[in-house]
């Protein structure tokens, strides 16, 4: 009896292993196939900053625009540096994987983070989903997956922290400020965010409806301010010093970034196809039917990061990360998933497993294989321009194309670095002339004769494509699907 006892152990336990491999493995290739290998306009530019980084050490100008004497910060320096050397190795490929890598990383944290606020893992699992199905629009080889990261290993310390009042987890809070600041300093002060919420929630407040503290948390809220005072001070570790740091304030609420950059725009149901509306309906409808008081830190950040997010789709990626404290109000739903037997929690795992299947086989259904698609970068005018046209070309280019150029070693008007050309960072009108000359203002040509434009590597069939074929001063040189190249006739 016993035997057979010891048998049927050893087989739940080879079955429970079998299941945590598989699981494990559908986890990663559904993390690998939200990873597009289409490379992206920062990943292009940064492969360039960074290989100036690597050669020349820390430099303050502009090497890659036709401008002269644009002061220029790297404030994301390190995310170059280990970007340009992996593509320096191993080249694009180098650069996807570097790219499943972080994801992974970040995937992985962001599951943990749910368990640990959750205590369920059914309702983990199913959050993390969603989380990471509206993530897949944020992944690519930039310097933003750094901050997913950091990000969410603060929200964990900082949970951690308050359960177990380690100290050691004080000292990890400590250094993600240096590190944001030198892999992402555009995103600094959002650390100082997170922060202040969680300080606020060791305060002792009189709210109705919210949940706070019996008395102050001195001794957590003491620790949490000394954190922030050295954040506040190691963030200037960084190779810009005070410049490096007020970075973020110059470009804040850029009025061509705003209007220019797609995912600085505000969010639309209609082009973002209602995915991250649905999503905070569902994070609002768990607080809603919540039965309990809810912690005040936790409504400041959901609420803070939500109308971030419909402020600005780049900020929809903060509101997905700090959803995760929303977990904290399903004790309805965790209490149903507790009362089922262990053959219909089975049962549920597989049909979630089935779901991700799904998924990852409606992504592997519109996978691209091409690192640069020509139906989206001028690879073939690049080529031309390159082997036709002579190197004192100050050519005026489409902004999404510039760091493309870049990449190929050919100065451009503007390019995906676009708060350099702003009067916000910069005190020059180079933005602002491009959107003339794009929207074919009644001054292109002022501007054009400004910058001394004899090269124009344009849409094709946009309103300036017109514009230029009915002039008598630029010739059409080259023309595909894509793109088309005019020089001024000499």
């Amino acid at each position: 009896m016993r035997k057979a006892m010891l048998i049927m152990e050893e087989k739940k336990n080879r079955l429970k292993v079998i299941f945590n491999i598989i699981t494990a493995v559908v986890f990663i290739v559904f993390v690998i196939t939200l990873c597009p290998k289409e490379m992206q306009n920062d990943t292009f530019w940064s492969i360039k900053v960074g290989e100036r980084l690597v050669r020349d050490g820390i430099f303050g100008l502009d090497y890659f625009s036709i401008h002269e004497n644009l002061n220029y910060i790297a404030h994301h320096f390190l995310t170059d540096v280990v970007i340009y050397l992996v593509y320096n190795v191993s080249g694009f490929a180098g650069l996807y994987a570097l790219e499943i890598f972080l994801a992974c990383i970040m995937a992985g944290l962001l599951l943990y983070l749910n368990n640990l606020i959750s205590k369920n893992r059914i309702t983990a699992v199913i959050l993390f989903i969603l989380q990471m199905i509206i993530l897949s629009g944020y992944i690519a080889v930039r310097a933003q997956m750094i901050s997913f990261i950091l990000f969410i290993l603060e929200i964990i310390f900082l949970e951690k922290y308050k359960k177990s009042g380690n100290s050691r987890y004080i000292v990890y809070l400590s250094v993600i400020p240096v590190l944001l600041a030198n892999f992402h300093m555009g995103v600094v002060p959002f650390y100082f965010i997170i922060l202040g919420v969680y300080g606020i929630s060791c305060i002792k407040f009189n709210f109705l409806c919210f949940e706070t503290v019996e008395k102050t948390d001195k001794k957590s809220l003491l620790a949490l301010i000394i954190v922030g005072v050295i954040g506040l001070v190691t963030i200037f570790l960084n190779p810009y010093g005070i410049d490096g740091v007020v970075y973020p304030f110059k470009t804040f609420e850029n009025k061509f970034i705003t209007s220019t950059i797609s995912e600085f725009k505000p969010y639309s149901v209609w082009t973002d196809g209602g995915l991250s509306l649905f999503y905070s309906a569902i994070i609002l409808f768990v607080l809603i039917i919540n039965k309990g008081k809810i912690k005040l830190n936790d409504i400041l950040l959901i609420f803070g990061t939500l109308f971030m997010n419909y402020t600005s789709i780049r900020y929809g990626s903060l509101f997905v990360i700090c959803s995760s404290v929303g977990l904290r109000y399903t004790s309805g739903l965790n209490t149903f998933f507790d009362s089922l037997n262990s053959g219909d929690k089975k049962a549920l795992y597989c049909e979630i497993l089935f779901v991700v299947f799904l998924l990852i086989a409606r992504r592997i259904a519109f996978w691209s294989d091409e690192y640069i698609p020509e139906d989206t970068y001028p690879v073939k005018a690049t080529e031309y321009l390159k082997g036709n046209i002579s190197s004192d070309i100050r050519i005026f280019n489409e902004y999404s194309w510039g760091a493309y150029l870049m990449l190929n070693d050919i100065k451009v008007y503007i390019d995906s670095r676009c708060d350099l050309y702003t009067e916000e960072y910069s005190n020059v009108t180079i933005a602002t002339d491009y959107k003339k000359i794009i929207e074919c203002d009644n001054e292109w040509k002022d501007i054009v004769k400004k910058y001394n434009i004899n090269t124009f590597l344009i849409d094709v069939d946009t309103s300036l494509d017109t514009l230029l074929s009915e002039s008598s001063e630029f010739n059409e040189v080259y023309r595909d699907d894509t793109a088309v190249i005019y020089c001024m006739v000499k």
